[in-house]
């Protein structure tokens, strides 16, 4: 298959399912020896940055540190009026506070103030790689970057597909060869030794409870189901586009598990949920096939950061444990290299060299296009 001239001739098997990982390379990539270097810190107190900034006409407000690794975002609307806000440093998970007097933590929750107890509105948006969010959303502003791409509108198909399916291609192993997980055992913060600082975590707060899962585990399972309180979520990770995104299980009254399907379109996860074996795009957010194409996915807030940051934002968290129950090497990245070099190992229909392929970035959604915003504008 032929993907115009930046196609990249790459043969990957996985065997996932024995836990065993095996690739080759047969040409390098049109940008030799561009290797991208991580900064994932170690210190002690990231500094928060924030932005107030409009999305699509609406206002919003962002939170970041760049040596802490989040950057999270929300609606900047309280009671029908917009807020200003200002940073607050070495609190977490307090971030912020506005001008009536609010102090505001990282989920986007009132913690003190008039009104203690109400929640900004959390804007559709996650964390990946650039060359994800270029092709999945052509012409994507990048905050702050003068340089613009052609936008281009998103394909919604009418046949058995609503995305083009000669772009759905198969990642190696088949259904489930890669296997999800459902209510895996949880640790402490003590108890869970295999974890280090610099790992990154996907965190999520429901009520009083913090739960994290680590990229680690989700980089051999990549869907994790789960249940927190009394709410059914699905934590789906894509390691190719490096992208965490939250799902609920319950979608307009069908309540369904998700596991892996063994396809990727544009080199991006694509789940199917049990109940109806229908077959979902995790970027683009929308069944793609079958009897509930062209549904909406309902997503809820992911805070990926630093193992470091979430267990001193929350000390009482606990995190997916690596008692599984499948023989895996959780200490052991199976892709290599990937993480910094700039290939990609499946075709994508779109490639913007705006930035490096492999830069990590956070994406507003709206209106099925994209603002983009860089870490460097966190620091």
């Amino acid at each position: 298959m032929q993907n115009n001239k930046y196609f990249k001739l790459f043969f990957i098997l996985f065997f996932m399912g024995s836990g065993l990982v095996f690739w080759s390379c047969t040409k390098a990539d049109e940008q030799p020896g561009n290797s991208l270097q991580t900064n994932v810190s170690t210190g002690e107190n990231g500094l928060i940055v924030l932005i107030h900034d409009k999305v699509e006409g609406i206002p919003v407000i962002l939170a970041g540190s760049e040596e802490d690794h989040f950057i999270v975002s929300f609606r900047n609307e309280l009671e029908g009026s917009s807020l200003k806000f200002e940073a607050i440093q070495d609190s977490l998970p307090i971030i912020m506070k506005d001008d009536k007097g609010n102090s505001w933590d990282i989920t986007g929750t009132a913690v003190s103030g008039p009104s203690k107890g109400e929640k900004l509105i959390f804007m559709r948006s996650y964390m990946g790689y650039w060359f994800s969010w270029g092709t999945f959303f052509p012409g994507a502003k990048i905050y702050k970057n003068p340089e613009t791409a052609k936008f281009q509108p998103r394909v919604y198909l009418s046949g058995e597909w609503l995305v083009p399916q000669n772009q759905v291609l198969s990642g190696g192993p088949g259904k489930d060869g890669i296997p999800a997980l459902k209510n895996p055992e949880f640790l402490n913060r003590i108890e869970a030794s295999y974890m280090n600082d610099e790992d990154l975590v996907l965190g999520v707060v429901v009520g009083s409870e913090a739960r994290a899962y680590p990229h680690k585990i989700l980089d051999w399972h990549e869907i994790i189901n789960d249940k927190v309180q009394d709410r059914s979520i699905v934590i789906t990770y894509c390691p190719l586009t490096g992208t965490g995104i939250g799902w609920n299980q319950d979608q307009k009254g069908i309540t369904s598990t998700f596991g892996v399907s063994g396809l990727l379109y544009n080199s991006n996860l694509v789940p199917y949920d049990r109940e109806t074996d229908s077959y979902w795009s995790q970027m683009r957010l929308d069944c793609i096939k079958g009897s509930r194409k062209g549904e909406k996915i309902e997503t809820f807030q992911l805070i990926e950061t630093t193992w470091k940051t979430w267990k001193k934002a929350y000390p009482n968290t606990r995190v997916v444990s690596s008692n599984t129950g499948y023989s895996r090497n959780y200490s052991r990245y199976p892709y290599g290299n990937y993480k910094t070099d700039a290939s990609v190992y499946f075709p994508i229909s779109t490639k913007d060299s705006r930035l490096h392929a492999k830069e990590v970035v956070h994406g507003i959604i709206l209106n099925d296009k994209a603002v983009i915003y860089r870490f460097e504008h966190f620091q």
